[in-house]
């Protein structure tokens, strides 16, 4: 009798449909940049076989519906920007826009990585942060492993954020009977506040870490500003930034302490937006010795 549990014989199914897509992608790419070969308004329909696939999964109760409701989200942004630059290649000259292609790659890479992090995650269980829904602090130290060895072979940067709610110690001992509540629309507040293809995680004690990826600082305002919109519905309730573009070979733990350390150094008042600067361990020394 074989030793297979369920959850592998329902990846061993998936394998085939996520073939079907890579050779799906391909097509996208090749009528992207040489639109003249295909008939204009030939149409190149997206493969609808892994839909159904997370549908059964979703069914059967076997896997977490916030994680595949992330899976089917970024999947259909992956149609939709496919589909829609196959349209602009057909009725424009010359090739995309960077931007559109860097976006284009970013959520088929995305797709494939959640759906690598899915099957990790029902062959080990404990990825999800119960208290918010979110991934928890080991996946994203698996994750950001990830994006910096994208950095190191490709350049490409990307931005990683600690989000803190204000006062938290303050906060669970006045509101205590609500707080699981809260953390919960706090979570759904960045995750909403995301690009489809970025990741967020809650770190405990009311801290939360997202990961621009694709980007540098320069689009963390824009994220802050979406995330302060949110939190205006949820009264006394405010959060500080620290944003930081992680290089190949950082210790995460270490950048993360370092940007509490400065959070805690310049958040007088809360609501407080800061950018990471990068500074020797005697540099550091140097600056909290002044402080005393």
């Amino acid at each position: 009798m074989s030793g297979r549990t369920e959850e592998q014989m329902s990846f061993e199914n998936l394998m085939p449909l996520l073939d079907e897509h890579a050779e799906w992608y391909g097509r996208v790419m090749r009528r992207i940049f040489y639109p003249e070969k295909y008939e204009k308004g030939s149409l190149l329909h997206a493969p609808e076989a892994i839909k159904k696939w997370l549908r059964t999964m979703d069914e059967k109760g076997q896997i977490d519906s916030e994680s595949l409701n992330d899976i089917r989200k970024t999947l259909d942004d992956f149609h939709r920007v496919a589909l829609d630059m196959i349209r602009e290649a057909a009725d424009a000259e010359g090739k995309p826009a960077v931007a559109r292609y860097d976006t284009l790659v970013s959520l088929y890479e995305s797709f494939i990585a959640r759906m690598r992090r899915l099957e990790h995650d029902m062959m080990h269980a404990g990825s999800i942060d119960e208290q918010s829904g979110l991934r928890n602090v080991e996946a994203m130290r698996r994750d950001v492993a990830r994006e910096q060895e994208r950095r190191a072979r490709r350049g490409q940067p990307f931005c990683l954020m600690l989000c803190r709610v204000d006062r938290f110690d303050d906060l669970s001992e006045k509101r205590s009977d609500q707080i699981d509540a809260l953390l919960k629309s706090i979570a759904s507040f960045v995750k909403q506040s995301i690009r489809t293809f970025d990741d967020a995680y809650h770190m405990g004690d009311g801290e939360f870490i997202v990961v621009l990826k694709n980007s540098d600082m320069i689009n963390s305002p824009a994220i802050i500003e979406r995330m302060r919109k949110f939190l205006r519905g949820e009264d006394g309730v405010t959060m500080s930034y620290c944003s930081a573009e992680p290089m190949p070979g950082d210790s995460i733990d270490d950048l993360i302490d370092n940007m509490r350390i400065d959070l805690n150094r310049y958040d007088e008042g809360g609501n407080t937006v800061l950018e990471f600067v990068e500074q020797s361990p005697l540099q550091r020394f140097v600056q909290s010795d002044k402080g005393k």
